[in-house]
């Protein structure tokens, strides 16, 4: 510890305490400001932590303000990166649920059926949700759905003539469209790593601050191409989209998520100070909970932002910004990180 430096007893009174009260008048707040109460407690909840970090580079003195500079200045970016890699888990999976033809190739349904990634569905009427133009669920008024009989709701976005003659079909899981990126971090790490070190042998090393403006960018064009993916049938709400989009946006996302992910704490060990490592490494997983909160506030949008070009929209532009952004301080970042470590 350092002159000036908070003892633990302080940095308890004046951020968690105030995060509790700032959490509890997010809850009780008249009406929602981010979607729901919890939300808006998270939300809440997060101000008094963000101020203590920022109030920890405007008090440093010495060289090290730089490096918790440029470390905040990462954080707040990267929450845009981890908003994209949580809708794996929501937007994408409603995508794959919803607006996804999740057939597969005849000569695969045994094999696939052996080992219960299948579900079969109906088209003979039977007692389903009703669903409205935008396959939103419609309720009564004391929001209760309203039930209807009707073909499984798989079947509500697909043309009749596309429908199994049998009556039934077999489908893949929702579930399965998860595992495409844990497949593919597999098989692009690799080649991921010889491009790196290729550009080394090469004398242009990629920096860490670019490997992380490259993230955003790439991040963003896997944003990107859904809304080609809602572009590719004339409405996704009366037709079901490929499921090669999901690959390939699942596919361009690993790229990025391999760029970024593992260095992210060896960059905050790299500029912290070191009586500030671990409280700097917290502020990195800060903005991945932070990512992910805002990737569940969109979520919880996906059903009243019915023109999805615009749901993936707003997530490519603000990614590839904040890409774009951090190339405009690249220069100073790789300079700070140089300055700490020899390298960049």
């Amino acid at each position: 510890m350092q002159p000036g430096d908070m003892p633990t007893s302080k940095i308890l009174g004046t951020v968690f305490v105030p995060m509790i009260v700032f959490a509890v008048l997010g809850w009780f707040l008249p009406g929602n400001i981010f979607g729901s109460d919890s939300a808006d407690a998270f939300i809440f909840a997060c101000v008094p932590v963000i101020v203590f970090y920022v109030s920890l580079w405007k008090k440093e003195k010495s060289e090290d303000k730089k490096g918790i500079g440029a470390l905040l200045f990462v954080f707040a970016v990267s929450v845009i990166f981890w908003t994209i890699y949580n809708q794996n888990s929501t937007g994408l999976t409603i995508w794959a649920e919803t607006h996804t033809d999740r057939s597969i190739p005849e000569f695969m349904e045994k094999p696939a059926d052996a080992v219960y990634t299948l579900q079969t569905l109906g088209t003979k009427p039977q007692s389903v949700d009703s669903l409205d133009q935008y396959l939103r669920v419609v309720t009564d008024d004391s929001g209760h759905a309203i039930k209807t009989m009707g073909p499984d709701p798989y079947f509500a976005n697909m043309p009749k003539d596309k429908w199994p003659a049998i009556g039934t079909a077999k489908v893949g899981n929702t579930e399965l469209f998860q595992s495409i990126n844990p497949f593919f971090i597999v098989a692009f790490t690799p080649l991921v790593i010889l491009f790196f070190a290729w550009r080394s042998r090469k004398g242009k090393p990629v920096s860490t601050a670019s490997k992380f403006a490259w993230a955003l960018i790439i991040a963003g064009l896997s944003a990107l191409v859904m809304v080609f993916a809602v572009m590719s049938v004339p409405s996704i709400y009366t037709h079901k989209t490929s499921s090669f989009w999901l690959f390939f946006t699942y596919g361009v996302f690993t790229v990025s998520e391999i760029c970024l992910s593992p260095i992210g704490l060896s960059f905050v060990s790299k500029l912290a100070p070191q009586r500030l490592t671990a409280l700097m490494m917290g502020g990195w997983f800060i903005s991945t909970s932070l990512g992910g909160k805002v990737a569940g506030i969109m979520a919880s949008s996906w059903d009243s932002m019915t023109d999805k070009r615009i749901f993936f929209g707003i997530i490519a532009v603000a990614a590839i910004l904040g890409g774009l952004l951090i190339f405009s301080r690249v220069k100073s970042l790789d300079k700070i990180v140089r300055d700490k470590t020899g390298s960049a």
